[in-house]
């Protein structure tokens, strides 16, 4: 299942239409997993979708993981996903070259958060405390916080030149 989100028209009818017929992750989808140190789960559901190149995606996507993230199971990490997915997704935007493809791996304990795109600038982690007045700087400090595992692969979006930054949350077994 692949979704490109807000690429039509942008009237109220075609807003509403594409909220009546979202994606669902009930399909299964073979993507590039990010390069996960955690042994392959075996349940997985994959959601993917690429995403415009815009300052509304980190918004377009945190809708997108709500609306495709695994059953209730899922519920009790779904504000550490939507930050994390927020923060990469920012990030790829800000300092990335399109196309931006973001990849839900969901199965009952882990949630796998990838972004994908075209640039091969890796992105860093500020070191120390950002100063209380800077507007940016502690993205990859928040997805180092809520997630137990995060890297770096040298893969783009479908394989191609780029890199792929993923992170991996734990949910609470219920």
């Amino acid at each position: 299942m692949l979704c490109t989100l807000w690429e039509g028209p942008r009237t109220d009818a075609a807003r509403r239409a594409r909220r009546a017929a979202p994606c669902h992750s009930g399909t299964a989808v073979t993507t590039d997993a990010p390069a996960d140190p955690v042994a392959p789960p075996v349940h997985r559901e994959h959601a993917r979708v690429v995403l415009r190149h815009a300052t509304s995606t980190p918004g377009a996507a945190r809708r997108f993981t709500r609306n495709h993230l695994c059953a209730a199971h899922a519920a009790d990490a779904l504000d550490a996903v939507l930050v994390v997915v927020s923060e990469l997704v920012t990030n790829a935007v800000e300092h990335g070259q399109p196309p931006v493809v973001l990849t839900l791996i969901c199965n009952v304990e882990q949630v796998v958060v990838g972004v994908h795109d075209s640039s091969t600038t890796e992105p860093r982690r500020t070191e120390g405390e950002v100063p209380w007045y800077a507007e940016s700087g502690r993205g990859m400090q928040l997805v180092e916080g809520l997630s137990v595992h995060w890297g770096v692969s040298d893969e783009g979006p479908g394989g191609g030149t780029g890199k792929g930054v993923w992170a991996t949350i734990t949910l609470d077994p219920a």
